[in-house]
């Protein structure tokens, strides 16, 4: 049996050179803060959404300028409705940042941080139709065709709200969009930033009437138990309700003032 080779010097160098380089980085890594990875709804403008591959909307530019306070990197996970909570959970995300509105049931499984947004359901016509409709008392009397997406709270809501009006589903809200500008139904009742979202898409054309009804607030959900992040976030809040911040992002997003 022939005798073994030693591999050559300038061999061994390199090698060493390679573990060196691994163990630094691992060592940079390992240094570097955790992204923060930020439970998102896909196609919920104007709260998220993506346009040309890039993530938009209004919790994605909260996200940013929070991950940015902390000297993180955000990472949006964008989740089906009825994912957002499990996925905080079982530690998939480490905060919901997906318009959720706080409600009784939620409180019981996570933390929320104070409202931004005072929200709820909205009514959408079409922009001439405004002045029939300046306040609850003429919507609910008013004979109407009313678009609803099935399932929604807005659809839960019609008979109770609007008892004249004629219920009308539609897949998404962008058909129901299709269908009041063509006139084949007269308003369309859904949660208000969704609502406003179109309003920004069709500004000249579609308006939002006065009012706001079954009122919700928005906002951020926590872990029990994770107080340092949600301290974090109610203190970002604080802050850029101060300096305005919180009301410039929420401008760039809504067309009427919340």
């Amino acid at each position: 049996m022939p005798p073994m080779r030693r591999p050559p010097l300038r061999a061994c160098r390199i090698l060493l050179l390679l573990i060196l380089a691994l163990g630094a980085g691992c060592v940079s890594l390992g240094n570097r803060p955790k992204p923060l990875r930020i439970g998102v709804r896909a196609n919920a403008a104007p709260f998220s959404y993506r346009q040309s591959r890039q993530w938009q909307g209004i919790e994605i530019d909260l996200g940013r300028a929070l991950a940015d306070r902390l000297g993180r990197r955000p990472v949006f996970i964008a989740l089906p409705p009825d994912d957002l909570v499990p996925a905080l959970l079982e530690q998939r995300v480490d905060v919901l940042m997906a318009g959720l509105a706080v409600t009784e049931d939620l409180r019981v499984q996570i933390d929320f941080a104070p409202p931004y947004l005072a929200s709820g359901q909205g009514v959408l016509v079409r922009r001439a139709d405004l002045p029939r409709v300046p306040t609850l008392r003429s919507l609910r009397a008013a004979v109407a065709r009313a678009a609803v997406i099935p399932d929604s709270t807005a659809e839960a809501l019609l008979e109770r709200y609007f008892p004249r009006a004629s219920h009308h589903p539609f897949a998404n809200l962008d058909y129901a969009v299709q269908a009041l500008l063509n006139n084949r139904v007269d308003m369309i009742l859904g949660d208000a930033p969704a609502l406003w979202g179109q309003l920004r898409r069709h500004p000249d054309a579609l308006g939002m009437a006065p009012v706001v009804f079954a009122r919700q607030e928005i906002a951020w959900g926590f872990r029990h138990g994770n107080a340092r992040l949600r301290q974090a976030a109610q203190l970002a809040l604080d802050d850029w309700q101060r300096d305005g911040t919180l009301e410039r992002i929420l401008r760039d997003w809504l067309p009427v003032s919340p």
